[in-house]
């Protein structure tokens, strides 16, 4: 969303080592309260596919408004968390 003022969370590091999916999925509904959406800026080389597939089918199943940025590297489980976007 250009130039929308939504909050926005870096992530970075592996998928269900650094992060897990249940944590960025607490922290995208936190952030994006009242119907409102948040940008992920997403850096990954993957990880676990079933913590990627969490916050995959949790975001879609509550219709959060979810932005994925990628840089540098986005691959493997990383792409499913940009996929829910």
């Amino acid at each position: 969303v250009e130039g929308a003022d939504i909050p926005t969370l870096s992530v970075s590091g592996m998928v269900g080592e650094n992060f897990t999916g249940a944590m960025l999925s607490q922290a995208a509904e936190y952030y994006a309260k009242d119907g409102g959406a948040v940008r992920i800026v997403l850096d990954s080389v993957g990880g676990y596919a079933s913590d990627a597939f969490h916050f995959y089918d949790y975001i879609r199943a509550n219709g959060i408004k979810v932005y994925v940025d990628g840089y540098g590297t986005v691959a493997s489980a990383a792409t499913v968390i940009m996929a829910a976007a």
